[in-house]
């Protein structure tokens, strides 16, 4: 299997006021912020007989999803239904593969999605409203399935 080198996202540190579209509330904090780089990747194929990738193996998200536990614990039960159906070992890693190589690929991009929109360009919380933080959380959720919105769509 090859691995597409991690994706990188920073701030920049001259970002020291709000970005377009937002504005800045009295006693918000607008010092200059450090630059952080978050790395995140999901391989192409979480299975390739012999091999299996589980878990952050098989893809890093950022902490924004809150996956972490949750994916390994599917990715578990992903596999035992896949040998449980399978005649084979190699067929049960490809079973595995088609199903979990795309919700990895997902939540990456969740993760993505989710840290532009609460990290990159930090939303000045205090003045945001109940209204302001559903849109918001909406829009960065756009096209996703939540636990929160179900299946959001702008």
């Amino acid at each position: 299997m090859s691995r597409s080198p991690p994706r990188t996202c920073g701030t920049s540190p001259q970002s020291a006021s709000p970005p377009s579209g937002r504005t800045s509330s009295p006693g918000a904090n607008t010092a200059p912020r450090r630059s952080t780089r978050v790395a995140d990747f999901a391989v192409p194929r979480a299975a390739e007989p012999p091999f299996l990738l589980a878990g952050d193996a098989a893809s890093v998200t950022r902490p924004h999803t809150a996956s972490g536990a949750v994916k390994a614990l599917q990715d578990a039960l992903c596999l035992e239904r896949s040998l449980q159906a399978s005649s084979s070992a190699a067929e049960a890693l490809h079973r595995y593969a088609d199903e979990r190589s795309p919700e990895g690929a997902r939540l990456v991009g969740l993760g993505r999605r989710l840290g532009r929109e609460l990290v990159e360009n930090t939303p000045d919380w205090p003045a945001m409203g109940p209204a302001e933080v559903d849109a918001l959380s909406r829009a960065a959720l756009n096209g996703t399935r939540s636990y929160l919105y179900g299946s959001v769509q702008r």
